[in-house]
């Protein structure tokens, strides 16, 4: 390989900011996840995997679809299926307790360091400034 991969984050694509237009049937916000749909028919289109708005108290995870008003009990494992609003058919499997309701750490509140390495044309200088600076003073 000639180069270094890397992922550039598509925000309109994601179950807790991302465009509502992209995603029919999801409900977009913070408290959003992605979970595998089962021949889901919102508005009488097939959809695949849907985002959907989740609870999560007491080791228990509820779940409420777009335009439903009602929130499901969520097991790991079982299905639910939406009945109201624009819902015609099809259903969700219940993901993992922990896999939905772990803790996320609110990286936007932390600092991001910005090391700046001196530029070296010789590769194999580079191992000799960085043993002579020292990996700690980097961070």
């Amino acid at each position: 390989m000639d180069f270094c991969p890397f992922v550039v984050e598509r925000a309109a694509y994601e179950c807790l900011n991302g465009d509502p237009n992209e995603f029919l049937g999801s409900f977009i916000g913070s408290s959003s996840r992605c979970v595998k749909g089962q021949g889901l028919l919102f508005d009488y289109q097939e959809i695949g995997d849907v985002c959907v708005n989740t609870q999560c108290s007491g080791g228990k995870l509820r779940v409420q679809f777009l335009g439903d008003d009602t929130w499901y009990d969520c097991n790991e494992g079982e299905t639910v299926a939406p009945s109201g609003g624009k819902w015609s058919g099809g259903s969700i499997r219940c993901p993992k307790y922990a896999d939905v309701c772990a803790a996320f750490l609110n990286t936007w509140a932390l600092p991001i360091p910005v090391v700046a390495l001196p530029l070296v044309e010789d590769p194999d200088h580079a191992e000799t400034l960085v043993a002579t600076v020292g990996l700690s003073s980097l961070a």
